[in-house]
């Protein structure tokens, strides 16, 4: 018979766990890698009021992590009991509703101490010696003096030693490194006040990953926010602040234009702890919705105070998840903090598209003299057939620019997309400003200005409706029918009547005043497609977002239009007042600003 089956056949009694037992278990929970454990210290020394703190880790935290911290340090008389579990400073009178430090359970230490090779020196601010006790797999040694000036100093070694299993299931060294240093970015964000030193000590050279000095008073989360996430991030931002309820939101979040391919670039903090909620990484998304493609994700930093009353922060042993008293507040403040930010900014433009566009005008010199094409082998007739070709009125088109509007531009300050000079291919307004040149995408900037009408219709229910002289009959396949019919109901609310007509046809009656005269075949199409995703999401506010979008592109501007000067003028002051107006719906950008310093340098005018 099997030991498993002994087992199972046998009445075993039960016992209680010995505490090394207790803390290598407590330690799968809080310790799972390597930054985990630099987390915890982290906390510690911010909890201890350090103002420098100094990370050194070898072969991704798996063989060495040092923390070195200049706060208050421990007492002599404590540096055993500090090793014990459940045992802390931070709770007052163990009241856990009134948590004001990043740790509190009193797990960290012990646990670290049960896996490792573990010593610490402390030096406490009102006493004249340091000492040192060190602890191997949790069987700890006695006190000794040790040399340190100021602060704590721990050092782990070996990490996961005394439990083999866990030590197999890290990721190599690459990944670990990622991980610790992506925790250290988070509480780096979270205190600006405290410098910050990371090194990987692994090989020589020695590696910095994190060189951050304490920051300014004034502005110093931005200023954090920009050494961490880079200028790209900091110069196409917008700034949060927003109140509600008890709940104070502020931070930065990116342009809607300025997005990432994943989410690893959201940063959220609630009273200075770093979390990962899936409540505010909801909100978040929610906000975005219809200004981001689904596949793409928005950077943002969002700190978030409130009374402790207010949070739990007592729900997972790692202390990255809280639960909000009323989650509704939190997720509404998340929302319109980061909608009226970007509506405040509406007209913001995206420094790096404009770089782009500027880097594609720099000459490209070509390496093999036998590439350069040498214009006096193209003969005067051919050059003169090309230039023919593009003045030809079919092939070039430029909207007439009446000369008042040239009066209208040097007299006013109050026009930020400035005044049309020409459309080109049919699909590109060019406009000048006081101190630049704008380029317009004509149709992604009257589709967000359609969606933004039709929603203002809708929110006012006002929702203008047009008769359509001759019903649309429209044929339909497979379940198509049944799909439409089955959002009948909410087509209604934005303007559409749709009636079954058959057996595999539906009569359109009316449609969206704004859709003018839209291809009403393909529209219905594209709608049947996205209501297949529609009814997958979880609101009515979204569904009709999602609705609302798709009826936009086809109500809009075609790519392909001639537009005359006062056609484009008027689509850019429409522009200027609509909100959310410098990305369609989809995300794209709807105008590239070029400076007009930046235009002179690549002439090489200083």
């Amino acid at each position: 018979m099997t030991n498993f089956n002994k087992r199972k056949n046998s009445s075993l009694p039960i016992r209680k766990l010995d505490e090394l037992s207790i803390n290598r278990i407590a330690a799968g929970e809080v310790i799972e890698r390597p930054a985990a454990a630099v987390k915890e210290l982290i906390e510690n020394a911010i909890d201890a009021m350090a103002s420098s703190i100094s990370i050194f880790f070898s072969h991704g935290g798996k063989t060495l992590i040092k923390v070195i911290d200049d706060g208050h340090g421990i007492r002599k008389e404590e540096m055993k009991l500090a090793l014990a579990s459940h045992a802390t400073s931070k709770l007052m009178e163990n009241d856990l509703s009134n948590v004001e430090t990043l740790g509190f359970r009193g797990e960290a230490l012990s646990s670290i101490a049960a896996v490792s090779k573990l010593s610490i020196k402390s030096i406490h601010r009102e006493s004249y010696e340091a000492a040192e006790i060190n602890s191997f797999a949790g069987k700890s040694n006695e006190i000794k003096p040790a040399a340190l000036s100021l602060g704590t100093s721990v050092e782990i070694r070996e990490l996961f030693y005394s439990t083999p299993a866990r030590l197999k299931f890290l990721k190599s060294d690459r990944a670990e490194t990622q991980a610790l240093f992506d925790a250290v970015k988070r509480l780096a964000l979270s205190s600006p006040g405290i410098r910050i030193f990371l090194q990987d000590i692994t090989k020589e050279p020695k590696k910095i990953l994190l060189d951050l000095p304490k920051e300014k008073l004034e502005g110093q989360y931005f200023d954090r926010v920009e050494k961490i996430l880079g200028r790209n991030f900091s110069e196409n931002c917008v700034e949060l602040l927003y109140e509600n309820n008890g709940y104070t939101i502020s931070g930065f979040a990116s342009l809607p234009t300025n997005s990432h391919g994943t989410s690893i670039n959201q940063y959220c903090f609630v009273n200075n702890r770093p979390v990962k909620d899936k409540l505010l990484l909801g909100a978040i998304r929610a906000a975005y919705f219809d200004f981001m493609p689904k596949d793409r994700f928005p950077a943002i930093v969002i700190y978030i105070k409130c009374d402790s009353n207010l949070v739990d922060i007592n729900v997972h042993p790692m202390k990255s998840e809280v639960r909000f008293k009323v989650p509704k507040d939190v997720r509404s403040l998340v929302i319109n903090s980061v909608k009226a930010s970007l509506s405040r900014r509406g007209l913001k433009s995206n420094t790096v598209l404009s770089a782009k566009t500027l880097n594609s005008f720099l000459p490209r010199i070509l390496s093999d003299s036998n590439n350069i094409l040498i214009n006096s082998q193209v003969s005067d007739g051919e050059q003169i057939d090309k230039q023919r070709d593009l003045t030809d009125d079919h092939s070039w088109f430029s909207g007439k620019v009446e000369e008042n509007l040239e009066l209208e531009l040097n007299n006013s300050n109050d026009l930020p997309l400035g005044v049309a000079k020409a459309q080109l291919h049919t699909n590109f307004i060019v406009s000048q400003t006081s101190n630049g040149v704008i380029l317009v995408d004509q149709h992604a900037a009257h589709e967000r200005i359609t969606y933004e009408q039709l929603k203002l219709q809708f929110q006012m229910k006002r929702v203008e409706s047009q008769d359509l002289l001759i019903p649309e009959i429209i044929e339909l396949v497979g379940n198509q029918k049944e799909i439409i019919l089955d959002f009948a109901e909410l087509l209604l609310k934005i303007g559409f009547v749709v009636e079954a007509f058959g057996e595999k046809a539906v009569c359109i009656r009316s449609v969206p005043a704004l859709l003018g005269s839209s291809d009403l075949r393909n529209l219905i199409t594209d709608l049947i497609e996205e209501l297949l995703v529609v009814g997958q999401l979880d609101s009515l506010e979204r569904r009709l977002d999602a609705i609302i979008s798709r009826i936009s592109c086809h109500g809009s501007v075609r790519s392909g239009r001639k537009m005359n000067a006062q056609e484009m003028n008027e689509l850019l002051r429409k522009m200027e007042s609509t909100p959310f107006s410098a990305q369609c719906n989809h995300g794209r950008p709807t105008f590239i600003e070029l400076k007009l310093n930046d235009i002179e340098k690549l002439f090489g005018r200083s």
